[in-house]
């Protein structure tokens, strides 16, 4: 109950069993209260902002850390890349509160990731439809394509995959060339160091599929992490068949396939014109199939070419579900396994995240038995992973483009028992179609890192193809290239294969 006194104080009578004490607020005291709340407030701001810039000092000092090409901070036309592209990572982290996470919270994260996932009925709702229209066709396609996005990686994957066949002083022509048959001289542009929203790539005419081709790389540096880092989401309005189409685009990936419309656009269009009854062929891997998708849609938009497809293996989700909708009709996407990169959306690592966050709170035993391996310990339902917010991030989901070929492991029989091939020779793979919906979530299973690997991407579609195809196919050290017979360039194909096979 409130009454005023003599000097003008406000008080306030607190009711209770026991005799009742006046609490007296004076109006100073009030005005003092409201200053110190609008205090804190602003602090709050300046601790985000601090907090912010203490993430992106953090992660400079990493990326410093890591990069052997130290001359990449002193390039004075890519700081404000570098910077732009810090800042927007730090700006997801920090807003969403994740600043306190450590790497071996991360690596503990994925291990409590998973326990949850384990023990409750968090399933993907969509069944997979298998594929009736001449898979076998689109497989051997596909396996060709791959073979220019491994390629795109240069020497350092080829030493890392063959070290036995690494060669001292390889250059990036030779791995083309030893990877798909194409000579040097029909590499028409390259460009083999990365920069922030600036990936390498090649442009080629590969005569024996009758197409121009380009192949854009992976992450494989720093600037290549930063770009996949800036995942803000950035509008774009696009006109396709006379469709205007407005969507959002993962920032780094627009910025970088900007770039290279940029670049590339008179070169294809002199290379279209030389080449007339020529395909063009966008493909890549991981951050290359990401760039390669958003960058068949602008080039899509130009007309640059009346046939052009892309191939684009193990995606990370760029596109909104209007533009991932509206490319179906020339983008293809692979997803292998349980490949985690095509289900890394902004809602789905932050329920990653939380998963970090529930590991880093375990006592010191508990984070031993977690390093362990022991998780059975571990109760904890899905739910625990979702909060209210979400809502507001799952209007802002990115999806995966295109048709969806997924390409799974099976089930075999061995010995009398059923089981999981843990060898090369002994994978069988089904190949499906999934929906976007079904990479809505991250799977915390067995091989979600390994099968993001593009050596795997490409074992996985060789052997589908091996188990169902039983036409002779020509090789290049290895690597089946499927060309029709009566193709005029077959027999410097059969030169070629008799140069590495014999």
């Amino acid at each position: 109950m409130a009454k005023e006194n003599d000097d003008k104080s406000i008080v306030l009578s607190s009711f209770s069993p026991s005799p009742p004490e006046a609490v007296y607020l004076r109006e100073s005291d009030i005005q003092e209260q409201r200053e110190t709340i609008s205090n804190q407030e602003q602090e709050t701001i300046v601790n985000e902002e601090e907090l912010r810039a203490l993430y992106e000092k953090r992660l400079r000092r990493f990326c410093c850390l890591c990069c052997f090409q130290c001359d990449l901070w002193k390039k004075d036309n890519q700081k404000e890349e570098r910077k732009q592209a810090i800042t927007h990572f730090s700006s997801l982290i920090v807003g969403n509160g994740f600043q306190d996470l450590l790497p071996d919270d991360w690596i503990l994260g994925v291990k409590v990731y998973k326990r949850i996932q384990s023990s409750s009925s968090h399933r993907q709702t969509e069944p997979s439809k298998s594929i009736e229209n001449k898979p076998l066709d689109i497989l051997k396609q596909a396996k060709r394509w791959m073979q220019h996005a491994e390629a795109v990686f240069g020497p350092l994957l080829f030493a890392i995959e063959k070290p036995s066949q690494a060669i001292l002083g390889i250059t990036p022509q030779w791995v083309i060339f030893l990877r798909t048959g194409v000579h040097s001289k029909d590499i028409i542009a390259q460009k083999f160091k990365a920069d922030t929203y600036f990936p390498a790539y090649y442009i080629c005419y590969d005569h024996l599929a009758l197409s121009i081709v380009v192949a854009v790389r992976g992450t494989l540096s720093i600037a290549d992490a930063l770009t996949d880092l800036d995942g803000l989401n950035e509008p774009l309005k696009i006109t396709l068949a006379e469709n205007t189409i407005h969507g959002c685009v993962h920032n780094g990936m627009l910025r970088s396939a900007q770039k290279l419309t940029q670049i590339m656009e008179p070169i294809l269009r002199e290379a279209c014109e030389s080449y007339p009854s020529y395909r063009l062929i966008i493909t890549g891997h991981s951050l290359g199939a990401g760039c390669a998708m958003v960058l068949s849609i602008l080039l899509r938009e130009r007309n640059i070419c009346d046939n052009l497809q892309c191939y684009a293996f193990g995606p990370p989700p760029v596109l909104s579900d209007s533009l991932a909708e509206a490319c179906n009709s020339f983008v293809i996407s692979f997803v292998h396994n349980n490949d985690i990169v095509p289900r890394l959306s902004i809602p789905a690592l932050r329920r990653f995240f939380r998963a970090c966050q529930i590991a880093k709170r375990y006592h010191s035993f508990q984070r031993l038995a977690l390093w362990l391996g022991w998780t059975s310990w571990i109760h904890l339902d899905a739910s625990i992973l979702e909060h209210p917010s979400d809502e507001t991030y799952e209007s802002q989901r990115l999806f995966v483009g295109g048709i969806i070929y997924h390409l799974q492991k099976k089930m075999r029989t061995q010995k009398g028992c059923m089981m999981i091939c843990s060898h090369d020779v002994g994978h069988i793979y089904s190949i499906s179609t999934i929906t976007r919906q079904q990479l809505r979530e991250i799977i915390g299973l067995k091989g979600m890192l390994m099968d993001h690997l593009p050596e795997n991407y490409a074992k996985a579609i060789s052997q589908w193809i091996a188990s169902h195809s039983t036409d002779a196919s020509q090789s290049i050290n290895g690597y089946s290239v499927a060309v029709d017979e009566d193709h005029p360039l077959t027999d410097e194909l059969s030169q070629l294969q008799n140069t590495f096979n014999g």
